[in-house]
């Protein structure tokens, strides 16, 4: 109730009131208040919230591609993706996919690199290119998530390690 009032105001959205108060707190980041409220509600696991007063849970955002919010209340991503796996918007936890077999996911991916022309992959959860394989003498990779050699090289060529083409 303001002083010298005779009716309560409700306390606006984005605040939160304590009691009975003329002063309204904003409401922190990572949390939201909607119109009315005592205490401050968390951004919910799967988002966070990066600025102060928020008004509804509308406005937490949802956990970047890359990263991963498992915590409730957070005002930034808890952290990356861990390498070997990727991560799509609204991860919780740093392991959300298995990085692809031809491919590979450094930390904070959001989806496979394929392994380039001449070299290919047949494992799930590599993390650096360099856990991609020289493509084997005779044979040819064309790097379009290559689980394994493309095929053989034409009669009467030749196709040295890492050759791209089959020609």
């Amino acid at each position: 109730m303001n002083s010298g009032s005779t009716s309560c105001n409700t306390c606006p959205a984005g605040y939160y009131c304590l009691g009975a108060t003329a002063h309204p707190i904003p409401c922190p980041a990572g949390y939201y208040c909607i119109a009315g409220t005592y205490s401050p509600a968390a951004c919910a696991i799967s988002t966070f919230g990066a600025n102060t007063k928020l008004e509804t849970s509308g406005a937490c955002t949802t956990c970047t591609k890359g990263s991963y919010c498992a915590e409730p209340g957070a005002n930034a991503p808890t952290g990356l993706c861990n390498a070997g796996y990727y991560c799509t918007a609204g991860a919780i936890i740093p392991q959300q996919n298995n990085c692809p077999a031809g491919s590979y996911c450094e930390q904070g991916s959001f989806e496979g690199t394929p392994c380039p022309s001449g070299y290919y992959n047949t494992y799930t959860n590599m993390k650096t290119f360099y856990d991609c394989i020289l493509c084997t003498p005779g044979q040819y990779c064309d790097g379009s998530v290559t689980t394994s050699t493309s095929g053989n090289c034409i009669a009467g060529y030749y196709c040295e390690s890492g050759s791209r083409v089959d020609d």
